[in-house]
């Protein structure tokens, strides 16, 4: 009974050996394959090393913030100086908000500088397409880029009266800067809602990615002229002055021929919600201008000492 005993009992051990070695080679390389696939960039500390060289091996060893290429050991990507933890990527929430929010700004910055040639040949055409799409990107990004170009015109022109007045005036640089954004983003983004406001009360449908799409065509046009007045100073005042005076000229024509093929209604209607629309909005403006003006000319009148001035003659 004794003998049966141990011959089934190494008949149990010979059983287990023979299943262990029926196990398939390509589950364990699947089960690799897998766990690899999904703990690569945070496996357990005992594999890290195995897990570095397939890496290595694969061309898997980028910085998932630039996507340069790390050697092993390494703890900094030497593409952006983002800290990388055994090699892997290490990153804060705050740091990757900000690389996926520079990188949709990179990329809409490139959609943007696509699209200015095939504009400026097709106003009407090229707008209308891009308004068929129903998305407001291409025309906020026009919208923003014209109130960027605005700030680093005033920040010259800042700069510059600062330096011939600034020893008796001193100038409200955040009040001022202030102002440009409100003048070109706010101003343009609440044309955009008020002229699909307007349309609406004309009993004509649109909508308000219409619109901002027309307002960034406009805005386009807008930062070009400001380029080329930039750049008429530098020749003359009169200069800037007749080329500031074309592009009043041509930018209205663009308007409203874009605002034409946007807007679905009869051509009587149209150039009526225009007019309406820009006679309102005119008043609108010129009412919030008047405001601004008034606090700003109390402020000078408040920083400007002729006393002082007099003082520094004398």
């Amino acid at each position: 009974m004794g003998d049966l005993d141990e011959t089934v009992f190494v008949n149990y051990e010979n059983n287990q050996e023979v299943q262990k070695q029926e196990v398939p080679d390509e589950l364990y390389v699947d089960l690799g394959k897998q766990y690899y696939d999904r703990f690569k960039t945070n496996p357990l500390p005992e594999l890290k090393p195995i897990v570095e060289q397939l890496k290595t091996e694969l061309g898997d060893n980028k910085c998932q913030a630039c996507g340069n290429k790390y050697e092993i050991g390494d703890k900094f990507c030497k593409g952006c100086g983002n800290p990388l933890e055994g090699g892997s990527f290490h990153q804060t929430k705050e740091a990757m908000w900000i690389n996926q929010k520079s990188t949709q700004v990179i990329s809409g910055a490139k959609n943007m500088f696509q699209e200015i040639i095939p504009i400026l040949k097709n106003p009407v055409t090229k707008t209308t397409k891009i308004a068929e799409t129903k998305s407001v990107a291409i025309g906020m990004e026009f919208v923003i880029a014209k109130m960027v170009l605005a700030i680093l015109v005033t920040l010259i022109v800042v700069l510059k009266v600062d330096d011939f007045a600034g020893w008796f005036v001193e100038l409200p640089y955040l009040k001022i800067f202030f102002a440009v954004i409100v003048f070109s983003l706010g101003v343009d983004a609440f044309w955009a809602w008020f002229c699909n406001m307007v349309s609406r009360a004309f009993n004509v449908h649109t909508t308000y990615s219409e619109m901002i799409t027309w307002v960034g065509t406009k805005a386009l046009y807008d930062s070009i002229g400001m380029i080329f007045v930039a750049l008429g100073v530098l020749i003359s005042v009169k200069a800037a002055l007749f080329i500031m005076a074309c592009m009043m000229i041509v930018v209205p024509f663009v308007e409203f021929a874009c605002f034409r093929s946007i807007v679905k209604c009869t051509e009587d209607k149209k150039l009526y919600i225009f007019m309406v629309a820009k006679i309102i909005f005119f008043i609108i403006i010129l009412i919030i201008f008047a405001l601004i003006s008034a606090g700003a000319k109390e402020y000078m009148m408040s920083q400007f000492n002729v006393w002082d001035l007099l003082n520094s003659y004398y």
